[in-house]
């Protein structure tokens, strides 16, 4: 049986990643959210869900307290009690380890055999200088498995200080937060609360997956511009 898309790539790129948390199969910012929210994105702090489109369903931050202007897109369940954690730019990051490089330019996950490779016309087609172009071929004998590219390389956040006090909020309140988040999401059933710990983001990315049923091989490759 074929599953969704999202959840072969998320599963799978999970397997081959697996320190990284939860892969996103849609990571752009939610355009349902405020502008001030979707500027940055995710940040550290962060609980909500996967949403039926694989991106992340916000509902509050657990670090910040109940009158920021996060807090105020959704409101905060009852009982909320923040952990004061530095996790944003205007507070100087102090409690998350922030790295620039973390992935590198072109860097490539995926379940597949890959070859780079530097297509001599790409530029010429594409409007650019030959040479300034990523070729990447992806071949598998495999039923379904996914792929990430990302051209320019990633950075990621990761939570510094206050992960046990974190832990320990989510553990009593588990239950409150997930009446919280069926109270705003009526249809919302079983599916599981998340809290943000650390992530990776990037500037631009290409993300696939496959599933088919047939035997034999597949091939897939992109022609990137960098």
């Amino acid at each position: 049986m074929l599953q969704s898309a999202r959840k072969v790539y998320a599963h799978h790129i999970m397997n081959r990643v697996p320190d990284r948390g939860y892969p996103l199969y849609s990571p752009g910012p939610n355009p349902n959210l405020p502008d001030h929210y979707q500027r940055g994105g995710i940040y550290v702090g962060d609980v909500g869900f996967i949403s039926d489109t694989g991106g992340f369903e916000f509902l509050f931050n657990q670090c910040l307290p109940h009158d920021h202007p996060f807090n105020h897109i959704n409101g905060v369940p009852d009982g909320f009690n923040n952990i004061p954690l530095m996790v944003l730019e205007e507070q100087g990051y102090k409690d998350v380890f922030i790295d620039m490089g973390a992935d590198s330019k072109g860097q490539v996950m995926s379940t597949c055999d890959t070859t780079k490779f530097e297509p001599a016309q790409a530029g010429a087609v594409l409007g650019g200088e030959v040479g300034a172009d990523l070729g990447v071929q992806f071949s598998t004998s495999e039923s379904e498995g996914g792929i990430l590219v990302l051209p320019h390389g990633s950075w990621s956040f990761n939570l510094l200080n206050g992960f046990g006090r974190l832990y320990w909020e989510m553990v009593r309140n588990w239950q409150s937060w997930y009446d919280f988040a069926k109270s705003k999401h009526t249809w919302m059933t079983s599916k599981p609360l998340l809290l943000v710990t650390g992530f990776h983001k990037a500037s631009d990315w290409h993300l696939s997956s496959y599933s088919h049923d047939d035997a034999g091989s597949v091939a897939i490759s992109f022609v990137l511009p960098l």
